[in-house]
């Protein structure tokens, strides 16, 4: 990927330590705007400690991580996420008990208001709704409007929260293992929504366990083992690079 491209993030000589545990050791990359950038590793890499330092859900032990030039690390989840960051879940979290679209509606207001009440109150309009039924269409759950959020599908779980994230109109979406536990036709589907989101220019840093989906959805990749960086580039590269042969495509029985 040029230099000349903008950094949407930048993660720099991060680090997260648990105790002597170093869970994230000096990890460095960028993601540019409009690509998809796919973090992966065998199971125990760190990978997803990086991903919830990124996120907020870790303070970092040392390093910046910065959004379009500004610092965001150490914040909190949700202030990084009135930062326009959003994320999904490997185990999605709806609001259960509400309807597929006050879900949307919720996070719609999110950014603008303080409190459940608040959000509530002021996002319900008709403009608010119809933004919200578009979403919901955008990622093939519409018919899905009214239902409670908890009686749905997984895969239709997973595609609310994709909806969920786009009504931050995020510069940013993390999604966390998005097609883990998924049907081999919904993960079809699913990566049919990334790539959607890829060719309407959504900046994209996903994890990603199955080597498959992330060679396939993915600009870029990043190989971290034992917390440490030990591959960068795009996919083809990093299908042939032999630190990743060792450390990942060697180990794993989805990678043959």
């Amino acid at each position: 990927m040029a230099n000349t491209k903008e950094k949407m993030l930048q993660v720099l000589n991060l680090k997260k330590f648990f105790g002597g545990l170093k869970a994230v050791n000096d990890v460095s990359f960028d993601v540019y705007k409009g690509e998809t950038l796919a973090l992966i590793g065998p199971n125990g890499a760190g990978k997803s400690t990086l991903f919830n330092t990124v996120c907020g859900v870790y303070a970092p032990t040392a390093g910046q991580i910065l959004l379009s030039g500004q610092e965001i690390q150490g914040l909190k989840p949700h202030e990084i996420a009135r930062r326009r960051v959003a994320r999904t879940f490997q185990i999605s979290h709806p609001c259960q008990d509400m309807t597929v679209l006050d879900n949307i509606i919720m996070a719609m207001g999110l950014s603008q208001y303080s409190s459940l009440t608040g959000i509530f109150g002021n996002s319900r309009t008709k403009g608010n709704i119809e933004k919200a039924e578009q979403l919901l269409d955008k990622v093939g759950i519409l018919a899905q409007r009214d239902r409670r959020a908890g009686d749905l599908s997984l895969g239709y779980m997973r595609r609310l929260e994709i909806a969920r994230a786009l009504a931050l109109e995020p510069l940013l979406i993390l999604l966390d293992e998005p097609c883990a536990g998924l049907s081999n036709n919904a993960e079809a589907e699913f990566i049919e929504i990334i790539n959607q989101l890829k060719a309407q220019g959504t900046t994209i840093m996903l994890v990603e366990h199955n080597m498959s989906i992330a060679m396939t959805v993915s600009d870029r990749v990043v190989v971290i083992s034992y917390g440490e960086k030990i591959a960068e580039g795009v996919p083809q590269e990093i299908q042939s690079n032999p630190y990743v042969i060792e450390a990942y495509l060697g180990k794993d029985d989805d990678c043959a």
